[in-house]
């Protein structure tokens, strides 16, 4: 469950500095893609989204999960697979109050092919 989209430094401050109040918030760090400015080529570039249920349910949308944001329409729908980086993952041992006692995995995540 995302609770905010973007945080202003002073949200991120509050989180860090009321970590041991609330250890269950975490702050993850996600890549948006960058448009043209007001809107020029919309039509043809697209849109991403969340990956809906039905979506899901779909055998095109196997390799996606509930939270996953991809594209909708357009290029976006059409290059997905190219835009979309490979999410990282940490495995880790915590204790009761969510504090990080042992990290027991980490793969790093792999970014989206850059057209510069």
């Amino acid at each position: 469950m995302s609770l905010r989209e973007e945080l202003l430094p002073a949200d991120l401050a509050f989180v860090d500095s009321h970590h041991d109040f609330f250890p269950e918030l975490v702050l993850i760090q996600a890549q948006r893609r960058l448009y043209p400015q007001n809107g020029m080529l919309a039509h043809v570039i697209g849109y991403t989204g969340e990956v809906s249920e039905e979506e899901l349910d779909l055998p095109e949308f196997a390799k996606y999960n509930q939270g996953d944001v991809i594209g909708k329409f357009g290029i976006e729908r059409q290059y997905n697979d190219l835009l979309m980086g490979v999410d990282g993952q940490r495995q880790v041992v915590v204790d009761n109050r969510g504090q990080v006692r042992q990290v027991i995995g980490n793969k790093p995540a792999v970014p989206a092919r850059t057209f510069n």
